[in-house]
């Protein structure tokens, strides 16, 4: 097995299951890690919050948002790609236009760890506001979807993620299918980042800044067109019930993936 400099990991889906909390075992391997970092759709609040850096030590920056941003974990941030004007120009009015599609849309300010999302209804809205309240998070929350809209147009941000109510193709007008990139993680969610944001670059811009080879660096995800793409520049794990495009090894669960990393850096001094 090859030595590595630093590892980046996926979380959901690949550290953790369903929303879970980390297991013992994957908590145990993340220990023997000395140089980590994640590389997450989720915000810092939800990263850092998954772990104890008291028990497992986020010792890299960590790239969160899709790609959007890139914070210190339980200090600043480091980078940000934020959507251009004219393209939050053009979410809003996608916003308005699918008013009676959607469940769900939010982002957050530029560097900012506090929330503004619009919810449709009352079950959402109990959901959503406990979850952002648990990772200090919560903003503005509005049940107008006007209003989510002002606040988009006039809010700099990197990423926003719109939920519709059943799987429902969003048609976006070329202009702007032209100047953003969509996560296709979900079937019922629009992950929006800037022209050529996405996990991989990112991360490959922070390995630059870091000064790592990317190509010593170990990844692990479990998504076929967002984590393949970061495996084409690093030695990929996927977590998948078949090995996804340019990963390396392949394991089927996440228990399976805790005894592959405690074995990696057991023996990766």
């Amino acid at each position: 097995m090859e030595k590595f400099s630093a590892a980046f990991l996926d979380i959901d889906g690949t550290l953790i299951s369903d929303g879970e909390a980390a297991s013992p075992e994957i908590k145990s391997a993340l220990v023997k890690i000395h140089r980590l970092g994640l590389n997450t759709q989720r915000s810092v609040g939800q990263a850092e919050k998954i772990f104890d850096r008291k028990e497992v030590n986020i010792s890299l920056p960590s790239i969160i948002l899709s790609g959007g941003e890139i914070w210190d974990l339980g200090k600043a941030m480091i980078k940000a790609f934020p959507l251009p004007q004219e393209t939050r120009n053009g979410l809003s009015d996608i916003v308005m236009n699918h008013r009676e599609d959607i469940a769900l849309a939010r982002f957050y300010p530029k560097g900012d760890r506090h929330i503004h999302f619009y919810v449709a209804n009352d079950e959402l809205e109990a959901k959503f506001a406990a979850l952002y309240k648990s990772t200090n998070s919560f903003g503005k929350m509005t049940r107008n979807i006007d209003e989510f809209s002002k606040w988009l147009k006039e809010t700099e941000t990197c990423m926003v993620t719109i939920r519709t109510l059943k799987k429902t193709d969003i048609q976006f007008p070329k202009a702007l299918r032209d100047n953003i990139e969509t996560d296709p993680s979900s079937k019922t969610d629009y992950v929006i980042t800037d022209k050529g944001v996405r996990k991989a670059t990112s991360l490959l811009w922070l390995c630059e800044y870091l000064g790592i080879d990317p190509a010593k660096v170990l990844t692990a995800g479990d998504n076929p067109a967002v984590d393949s793409e970061v495996f084409k520049h690093t030695f990929g794990i996927s977590v998948a019930p078949e090995i996804l495009p340019y990963a390396k090894i392949n394991v089927k669960t996440v228990q399976e993936l805790a005894s592959l990393l405690d074995n990696i850096f057991s023996n990766n001094e």
